[in-house]
């Protein structure tokens, strides 16, 4: 390997926590005038077997995300803009319903935070921002719906990490992915849970509801908030 490369390495200008990896093989780029930036990429991490334990498939679950009292909060939020939810369209979704926290919500102002922001950073083990440009969805599904199977597009020139919270669960859907070996894995997600998902990554799908309601958080999470070269603002697509 290449001298200019030493053990240890750096994620977003972070030093990044040996117990979050599974390798300890590790490298990040020591001269600035290598060619190679500072900032250590995600495939620069999978190449050395360095990416975060849950995330190398491009997808992580995470019991008691937040805490109590900051997921009761959200709870009571989320119940009270629920009967706003209305259908919402899409090539991969069916008969789900949406809605959006307003922007003064306190629900924004935690999931926006810096403390939020830096959890999900150690989670997936680079430092990523809040992105507001992508607000902060309130998804329903009911009897009926379902998410067909699909892969996040990329919304930024880096990878984004799609963050999607579980406040409540009565139903018995199943959210599956596709691991590295194409095999099915899944679980019903509890109420307090998340999954963190890699744009362009991990294939993933809600199995359709028969009875009872399961009502999530989405929130964007990115490394970098420049668009892709080739973005167009109205060709968004359906990207979760």
């Amino acid at each position: 390997m290449n001298s200019d490369l030493v053990r240890s390495w750096s994620v977003g200008g972070t030093t990044a926590n040996a117990r979050n990896f599974d390798s300890t093989t590790l490298w990040r780029v020591e001269k600035p005038d290598s060619g190679v930036e500072l900032d250590t990429t995600w495939r620069m991490l999978q190449a050395v077997g360095a990416a975060p334990r849950g995330m190398q498939e491009g997808i992580l679950r995470q019991p008691n995300f937040l805490s109590d009292d900051d997921f009761a909060n959200l709870t009571q939020i989320a119940r009270r803009i629920r009967p706003s939810a209305v259908p919402i369209e899409g090539p991969y979704g069916q008969g789900r319903l949406w809605t959006r926290f307003p922007s003064f919500s306190p629900a924004v102002e935690l999931l926006a935070s810096e403390k939020t922001a830096s959890r999900v950073s150690e989670l997936v083990g680079e430092q990523v921002v809040s992105a507001h440009d992508e607000g902060l969805e309130l998804r329903v599904y009911t009897p009926g719906s379902s998410m067909d199977w699909h892969t996040d597009e990329l919304l930024y020139a880096a990878p984004q990490y799609e963050l999607v919270l579980t406040l409540w669960n009565s139903s018995d859907s199943r959210t599956e992915w596709r691991d590295a070996d194409g095999r099915i894995q899944g679980e019903w997600t509890a109420p307090r849970s998340a999954l963190l998902v890699r744009a362009e990554s991990a294939a993933h799908r809600v199995t359709r509801i028969t009875h009872g309601e399961r009502v999530i958080v989405k929130a964007v999470y990115t490394p970098t908030l420049a668009r892709p070269l080739t973005w167009d603002d109205e060709d968004l697509g359906e990207y979760i």
